[in-house]
């Protein structure tokens, strides 16, 4: 409704013939409808407004500025050849563009790195397209901080890290050296004060970064920090990237950053080998090996040597194509038999080192002791199966060691054979399983010496003898 027609409208309202309270009720309203288009109220803004803008405040790695206007500012239509309706005050490049008649955006060539302020200014004198200014509520800029962490070498949470560990650290932008001395640090498991840093000289970095592969590199800026004390062994490490870390420019982070990590432990050598219990000394018959807790020069593994009790030396087996192509092992395993209930020494090559160059405790540095313990019980047969014919009182050879003396339902023969009646009787102390093949077929013959040359411990031969019709079973053979 225009101005001039309120007038008009009010005296139609006055005349309409439904109620003179609903009439007055109407006229009522819209006298305050003319009050407010006539007299907008102060804190009402006039005009075109800024209504949104992004990003605002602190924000990482934007790649789009976009602001939304309250009316249209440019046509519909080409609206290539428009001017943006800002001055940018941005150290990085973009292009500016209008979305449609009411939403313009920049975009930035790349996402902006740490340590950068951008500001939009409305141009002076800026109207919208119905003539009337435009004006924006308050000054539209953001930053992105200062710079943070993207990632390090070692990863955090990955493997352990050395006593005197060098971390590469990748950021998201350039940074202020003396402000990374000031708020970074190492706070280490069991200690109550943080450790310092040391930034790398930038030769020391170059040479470092050189010696990595392609895949390790990181990509810059980046830089390399190390404890100013060593850290002690198996125990967690956090790097703190506390906040106030700043740009060259000045922008600080607000917020800290932790990156956790494990020391590896000591290195160290231990012997292992099998035994029938943790009181027992190691089986004879099994490998004696001896482990350890980072990786060694296989050369120098080679060079150990297990000597017995009475001075004689053992080689360590040869190491595999694998190991020998990798140059490096954590194990030398030394093949058995062994003498029973005697110490053996494994002496160790004077020049043993890890490797990151760590040298054994004094007490392992020299030689490191392992007993050997009684053999084990033993009871072997001759072969995985035997066919004992049935009416030529046969015996089963089998070797018995560390057995008792008394073995119940079978009887023990010496070697030499002895008198009929001695195979008689252990013929009738043995019991089982007695399956015939019925008739002198050929072909159930050959079935069943198959099934006894593929028969495994887990499964029973003789089951199937209950389905076959052609044959028969008798429990007992004596």
């Amino acid at each position: 409704m225009r101005a001039g027609e309120l007038p008009t409208y009010l005296a139609l309202v006055k005349n309409l013939s439904f109620g003179s309270v609903l009439a007055r009720r109407l006229a009522g309203a819209c006298t305050l409808a003319a009050l407010v288009l006539g007299a907008p109220s102060p804190g009402l803004a006039a005009g075109t407004i800024v209504q949104r803008f992004s990003p605002q405040g602190h924000v990482k790695a934007p790649q789009q500025v976009t602001a939304v206007f309250s009316t249209a500012m440019v046509p519909f239509g080409d609206l290539r050849e428009v001017s943006p309706p800002f001055e940018i005050a941005c150290p990085a490049k973009g292009s500016s563009r209008w979305i449609d008649s009411q939403t313009w955006a920049f975009d930035f060539e790349k996402p902006l790195p740490a340590g950068m302020r951008c500001t939009f200014t409305l141009r002076r004198g800026l109207k919208a397209n119905d003539g009337t200014a435009v004006t924006s509520p308050s000054p539209l800029s953001f930053d992105t901080s200062g710079p943070n962490i993207v990632s390090t070498t070692p990863p955090s949470g990955g493997g352990s890290i050395d006593e005197q560990q060098v971390f590469l650290v990748e950021l998201d932008g350039e940074v202020d050296l003396a402000s990374v001395r000031e708020k970074a640090g190492f706070v280490v498991e069991g200690l109550r004060e943080r450790i310092e840093v040391d930034i790398l000289e930038a030769s020391e970095l170059a040479s470092l970064v050189a010696s990595l592969d392609r895949w390790s590199k990181p990509t810059p800026p980046y830089i390399g920090l190390r404890a100013r004390r060593s850290f002690p062994n198996a125990k967690g490490v956090v790097l703190q990237w506390g906040a106030g870390i700043r740009s060259p420019g000045g922008l600080a982070t607000p917020t800290p950053t932790s990156l956790s990590y494990t020391v590896r432990p000591a290195f160290s050598a231990e012997t292992a080998c099998r035994r029938e219990n943790a009181h027992y000394g190691c089986l004879p018959i099994k490998p004696i090996s001896v482990q350890f807790s980072a990786p060694v020069a296989v050369d120098k593994a080679s060079a150990l040597r297990l000597v017995g009790p009475d001075g004689s030396e053992k080689e360590p087996a040869p190491a595999s194509e694998e190991t020998k192509a990798e140059g490096f092992t954590q194990k030398v395993e030394f093949a058995g038999p062994f003498a029973e209930n005697a110490t053996y020494t494994v002496h160790m090559p004077a020049d043993l080192r890890d490797d990151a160059g760590r040298s054994l405790p004094a007490e392992q540095a020299t030689s490191l002791n392992v007993k050997t313990g009684p053999p084990p019980v033993l009871a072997k047969f001759a072969a995985r199966f035997g066919i004992l014919e049935r009416n030529a009182q046969p015996a089963l050879p089998v070797t018995l060691r560390n057995v008792e003396s008394q073995l119940g339902g079978v009887a023990v023969m010496p070697v030499a054979p002895a008198a009929d009646s001695t195979l008689g009787r252990l013929y009738s102390t043995v019991t089982g399983t007695d399956v015939r093949v019925a008739g002198d077929d050929p072909k159930q013959i050959l079935t069943w010496l198959r099934r006894v040359a593929t028969a495994t411990r887990a499964r029973s031969m003789l089951d199937a003898a209950k389905a076959d019709p052609a044959l028969s079973e008798r429990r007992g053979l004596g």
